[in-house]
């Protein structure tokens, strides 16, 4: 039986079918009223402008912001399935004004990546449209490209996106509820068990159950491969549901021994945020790595899943002029390694003639976007988003770079900046030796 995400999914891709119907009938009414179709190729050319301008129409008018807006403003019936389920398992649901404000920054990144998809769609569909007129094209072979372009770019993003956008909200709300849960969290993987799943859900949906550390390992381990477009979320789990699950039965009770060894926490407290052992990890290996290639800065305002996408990384260089992260060598300004990733909060941007880190579709402002780079198409492909970080947190990096400055240098260091890393070695030494003391001397 669809679940409630999968029934607003199924709802969209129908409205969405109207949508495209009356965005192709724009399209071919503007093609119709111009000079498209005429021998003169100066003609064609000319009409170029017109043919643009007749698109973005065509996409305004189609209806396609209409069914976006409505699709975000069911999130809240996915809050109120949530709180529901959370109920009958025993669980709380409470959020923390903080935890509204990151579920509205979230629906209005949502609002983003879905307009990008239509621009983007639309600055696309416009240079392939006219590379064929120019040459010289009949109206049913364009109608044709229209039609082709439309089931095969168009609605596979926008479907692909709504489905998407149904698991990664659930799962925000999930996380923001946990965070008011007084107790150890456990997680069951769900989602949908189709020919669709990649390796790394599949071995999720078998595992199942898992611990809060199962999870951020998990998570670590096959960040990858779930970074774009899966389907499948984390949801919260009491301790008698983890045992039942799994067969394993946690023990609660005091150890007496354990009691004589040094105490470890799973978070500890930096300039006053609270950071998990998940963000403690990242923060370890990220500093290696950054230690061993030599990175510059790190903003304050990257938020934790891009520190950990880099950190699973092999390899990690940062551009002298700008936030911007690679994961292959030999990376220049005309030169870009094939299937290599990029990070950064600015793309399509003009630079002495030329525009740089195209993508294939508008990412959104004021996020840090995950990008792999199609040598063939020289284009970025856009693999996920993530809004930066509002004015009252910072990246555990940061804070700790700021922890270092008041207790090692005796200097203020205030939020909303750099934390410069290189050649900072003394400061990678006190975060390396922070950290494993929070870990427990490990």
């Amino acid at each position: 039986m669809p679940t409630l995400a999968d029934q607003q999914a199924i709802q969209f891709e129908r409205n969405l079918r109207a949508v495209i119907n009356s965005f192709q009938a724009g399209i071919i009414a503007t093609a119709r009223s111009g000079e498209l179709f005429t021998k003169n190729a100066a003609d064609r050319i000319k009409y170029a402008p017109q043919l643009y301008e007749g698109i973005i129409s065509a996409l305004n008018s189609s209806g396609y912001n209409g069914i976006v807006q409505d699709l975000i403003a069911r999130d809240a019936e996915l809050i109120k399935e949530i709180r529901s389920l959370r109920t009958a398992k025993g669980l709380p649901t409470a959020f923390t004004n903080t935890s509204k404000e990151t579920l509205e920054a979230f629906q209005r990144l949502e609002l983003s990546q879905f307009t990008s998809i239509g621009e983007g769609f639309a600055n696309s569909l416009h240079q392939q449209l006219m590379s064929l007129a120019i040459g010289g094209i009949s109206e049913k072979d364009f109608i044709a490209n229209i039609s082709a372009k439309l089931d095969s770019g168009f609605k596979r993003y926008a479907t692909t996106y709504a489905e998407t956008s149904r698991a990664k909200f659930i799962q925000q709300v999930e996380d923001e509820a946990a965070k008011s849960y007084d107790g150890d969290l456990y997680w069951e993987y769900v989602g949908a068990i189709d020919d669709r799943n990649r390796d790394a859900c599949i071995e999720g949906l078998e595992i199942q159950y898992f611990t809060d550390a199962e999870r951020a390992d998990f998570e670590a381990q096959t960040a990858d491969e779930r970074l774009w477009n899966c389907r499948h979320t984390f949801v919260q789990i009491t301790k008698e549901a983890y045992e039942e699950g799994t067969g394993n039965v946690i023990d609660t009770k005091p150890d007496i021994q354990a009691q004589e060894q040094p105490q470890t926490t799973d978070t500890i407290n930096i300039e006053g945020q609270e950071y998990s052992r998940a963000d403690v990890e990242t923060a370890d290996k990220f500093i290696d790595l950054a230690q061993k290639h030599g990175i510059g800065s790190v903003p304050d305002d990257m938020p934790a899943e891009v520190l950990t996408e880099m950190s699973n990384w092999e390899y990690i260089s940062q551009s002298p002029y700008s936030y911007s992260y690679y994961d292959k060598p030999g990376k220049s300004w005309d030169v870009t390694p094939a299937n290599s990733l990029r990070i950064a909060d600015h793309w399509n941007f003009e630079s002495q003639g030329k525009v740089h880190c195209r993508t294939n579709i508008i990412p959104p402002d004021n996020a840090y976007t995950i990008a792999r780079y199609n040598a063939e198409a020289k284009t970025y492909e856009i693999l996920n988003t993530f809004p930066k970080l509002n004015g009252e947190e910072t990246n555990i990096i940061h804070s700790l770079y700021i922890d270092w400055q008041k207790n090692v240098n005796k200097t203020e260091v205030k939020k909303g900046g750099l934390t410069w890393m290189n050649p900072t070695i003394d400061f990678k030494s006190y975060a390396r030796e922070r950290i494993k003391n929070i870990k427990g001397g490990s």
